[in-house]
């Protein structure tokens, strides 16, 4: 997501736009679901562990092979009329994609969950 109205301060291009790097997970039609493939842990969430923790990010390698309950391209479940709305902050220096499971449950109970890199946090996907 780009913020049209704030200017990227810590770039070197004139006019550059601050950009946030979102995810929103919500509730699905689990028969939908089914017919999908399921999305793994992405890549990023072992650069982030490594920033953190100073560990060789090549020592998460395997965190891709993992499998979520994630899918892309569905639509929202028409189960309920609306659903609530959770900000989720992973803290600084981290990734939106950290604590993927807690974001999974609460997605499962019903939440739609809107999760985002700090600013200033590496630039991810």
């Amino acid at each position: 997501m780009t913020d049209q109205s704030r200017d990227e301060t810590l770039s070197a291009t004139p006019g550059d736009k601050r950009e946030l790097m979102i995810n929103v997970w919500y509730p699905v039609d689990p028969d939908v679901a089914k017919q999908k493939p399921k999305e793994p842990y992405p890549a990023e969430l072992g650069e982030a562990i490594s920033l953190v923790f100073g560990i060789p990010k090549q020592l998460f390698s395997y965190l891709t092979t993992i499998p979520t309950h994630v899918v892309q391209g569905a639509e929202i479940s028409n189960a309920e009329a609306k659903y609530p709305v959770l900000l989720f902050s992973p803290g600084i220096r981290s990734t939106r994609f950290q604590s993927m499971t807690a974001v999974e449950e609460l997605v499962s109970h019903g939440y739609i969950v809107v999760s985002f890199d700090p600013t200033y946090t590496k630039k991810r996907s």
